[in-house]
């Protein structure tokens, strides 16, 4: 029996991740295994995708073999076609409550003969659309080694990691201006390379070795984040503000940032990182404690970046999963995060670094366009980030070890990579059985010829 995986197969995005994840899971029930990268690309498609590359002209030929292969289509519902003579299974991650207003995603979603979800909550979404369609909670699989204890925050194990803290407000004027020569006729009076090598040496400048920065400071908070609006960037310097003027403790906020435009190098991300963190901080004291990555690091650092802050914070306001929540708490990182979206099946009841939220129905500034005007996002409450923060300020390693414990093992639960190979082939059964008990066609009789 075959299965064919369509989608994002071989970046390191959190869904080509957990496609690799769940086709790991499934691996030993399938003959063989075939893919159809939807976004391959010549930097970014650089992780090993468990099977071969194939096209979608290949898919169909191979389909003609027999009608208990799979394609699961683990890609927006834009990108799902039916392929005949197999059992269609679809396996998507959304963020909001509504879909794209113009589109076929309806008649998409339609077409397949099973629907995946990785949360309750978008199942319950999805149920909501009236499609005849069977809905399956399949979450991201993920496992947790066996742990002794979480760990204690320890600058020392960042190694040689780079940070930058935000231009200044006389600094992004300065790089902005470079900006406007480069794209005016100054751009040939100045020479372009010579206000490129400009604007590098300013961003060569803010560069520290986070190790060396942290050393001053009794640890760190961490976030991973990007321009992405509903990450919440805004909220999370605004809040960090607030804390920094509460805490009666010295940590400083380190920010993995990224960028959606893949094409930006890092001074321009680090400009786009001091425009927003400067207009949230309104002034206000604090910003001086937050640095900013915003260059490549390995997974390994990630995980010592993990290891060894106080907590993860996520100011998100809607998540398809939450991947980033998990990967934390893998390594034994406390969590401030909400329990809206996907977020919910990932804390466990009672989970004291959990803060509220308020539901926001209308357009981000800046979304992507995919993203409809008419959907639902999850606020955090002001001064909840901050009352949280100083929650984990306080918590003693007993307590805080017995609260990674729980999230550990609720996640454990929540996401066995078992529960979820046996909800994928349960929904294959399901399809089969239904076309074995189906009548065949009645044949059509022609009309006598007289």
């Amino acid at each position: 029996m075959l299965l064919v995986v369509r989608g994002d197969l071989q970046s390191e995005t959190g869904w080509s991740r957990a496609t690799r994840a769940l086709v790991q899971s499934l691996s030993a029930d399938f003959s063989a295994i075939a893919g159809v990268d939807l976004h391959y690309h010549q930097i970014r498609s650089t992780a090993h995708f468990p099977g071969a590359i194939i096209s979608d002209a290949v898919v169909q030929q191979l389909m003609r073999s027999g009608v208990n292969n799979v394609v699961l289509h683990a890609t927006l519902p834009d990108g799902i076609f039916r392929v005949p003579n197999a059992v269609n299974l679809g396996w998507w991650f959304w963020e909001t409550d509504k879909l794209p207003v113009h589109g076929d995603w309806i008649e998409r979603l339609g077409s397949l003969d099973h629907i995946l979800v990785p949360s309750r909550w978008q199942a319950e979404i999805v149920s909501r659309l009236g499609l005849p369609i069977p809905v399956s909670v399949v979450p991201w699989p993920h496992t947790f080694a066996a742990t002794e204890g979480a760990t204690t925050a320890n600058a020392g194990q960042l190694g040689s990691i780079t940070a930058c803290q935000a231009w200044s407000p006389t600094e992004a004027a300065a790089i902005l201006d470079i900006d406007r020569r480069y794209h005016s006729l100054s751009r040939y009076l100045d020479g372009g390379a010579t206000l490129v090598r400009s604007k590098i040496d300013c961003f060569n400048a803010k560069n520290v070795n986070l190790a060396a920065a942290l050393n001053s400071y009794d640890g760190y908070y961490l976030a991973l984040q990007s321009d992405a609006p509903r990450k919440g960037l805004a909220v999370l310097i605004h809040e960090w503000c607030r804390y920094r003027q509460r805490s009666h403790r010295n940590l400083a906020l380190v920010v993995r940032f990224s960028s959606l435009d893949v094409g930006r190098d890092a001074p321009s991300i680090l400009q786009r990182f001091s425009e927003i963190a400067t207009i949230a901080a309104a002034q206000a004291s604090g910003l001086e404690h937050v640095f900013a990555i915003v260059t490549p690091i390995r997974d390994d650092e990630i995980g010592n970046l993990y290891r060894s802050a106080r907590a993860l914070v996520a100011p998100t306001y809607g998540e398809g999963f939450g991947g980033t929540l998990v990967e934390a708490v893998q390594n034994n990182c406390l969590l401030i995060a909400p329990r809206h979206t996907a977020c919910e099946q990932l804390i466990p009841p009672s989970y004291p670094g959990a803060y509220k939220s308020v539901p926001y129905v209308g357009a981000l500034i800046g979304a992507l366009s995919i993203q409809p005007a008419n959907g639902t996002w999850h606020v955090p409450v002001p001064g909840e980030i901050a009352q949280r923060l100083l929650w984990a300020d306080e918590i003693s390693p007993p307590q805080r070890a017995e609260e990674i414990g729980r999230l550990r093992a609720h996640m454990a639960a929540a996401l066995s990579p078992q529960a979820a190979r046996v909800a994928v082939l349960a929904a294959a059964d399901a399809v089969r059985q239904a076309r074995a008990s189906r009548p065949p066609p009645t044949p059509v009789m022609e009309p006598a010829h007289v």
